[in-house]
């Protein structure tokens, strides 16, 4: 997977440096996401009926040398649905990680359906005083597959 790859490069290249990543891969006929972490705070997804999810994964920094390697994992995206992936800075700003993680966790449950920039508003939830540490948050908002009757016609044969 490209994040073995990126691993061998850093560790090549840069012996001594180590990276957080988390990379995924969406298909949009299946509607699900294949994805693996490294070292990065695990996403969130919020669901079409507001329950939220912390995406687990079991990986590792990158230039960390490992004896295994970092196993991808599958997630099913429903139209309505909200990922987040965010940067540590969001949640660490306080300097206490589990009081951030609630407030994130907070912030993406109590979110409006439909909120023109969530990215935004998740980060203004979150983050009452400057931070410390770089910030970023990204969302996807999952929308119902243009392929959805390609997938449910073709074992119609």
């Amino acid at each position: 997977m490209i994040v073995e790859a990126v691993d061998k490069a850093l560790r090549a290249e840069y012996p001594d440096t180590y990276v957080s990543a988390f990379v995924g891969v969406i298909d949009p006929v299946e509607m699900t996401m294949l994805y693996v972490g490294a070292g990065h705070p695990p996403p969130l997804l919020r669901r079409p009926d507001g329950a939220v999810e912390e995406l687990d994964f079991d990986g590792l920094l990158l230039g960390i040398p490992a004896p295994f390697s970092r196993t991808p994992k599958r997630v099913q995206l429903a139209p309505g649905s909200l990922l987040v992936l965010y940067t540590d800075g969001l949640i660490e700003a306080t300097r206490d990680v589990l009081r951030g993680a609630e407030k994130l966790r907070a912030a993406v449950a109590g979110l409006p359906r439909g909120t023109s920039a969530p990215a935004t508003a998740i980060h203004d939830r979150v983050l009452l005083e400057p931070a410390h540490d770089d910030v970023a948050v990204l969302t996807v908002e999952v929308q119902p597959s243009p392929f959805g009757r390609l997938a449910a016609t073709s074992g119609d044969g």
